[in-house]
């Protein structure tokens, strides 16, 4: 149960984290800074997300390990 509360917890933690430094220059700068930048870092979240289903599957392919310790 404790592991799969941090488990949950860290996937949270992460996701917001990304979601506030991206949609950053949204609250600071604007809508028309923030279009330009989208538009030049489209591949950011695709990333982001590939990393997160990378070690998310690492994490699962190894839970029987991970919630014996």
């Amino acid at each position: 149960m404790k592991f799969k509360t941090i488990f949950i917890l860290f996937n949270a933690v992460i996701i917001f984290s990304f979601l506030i430094i991206y949609f950053m220059p949204l609250m600071m700068l604007g809508w028309e800074y923030a279009t330009v930048f989208w538009s030049k870092n489209w591949f950011l979240p695709l990333l982001f997300a590939g990393v997160l289903a990378l070690l998310n599957t690492y994490f699962i392919s190894n839970w029987k390990l991970f919630s014996l310790l």
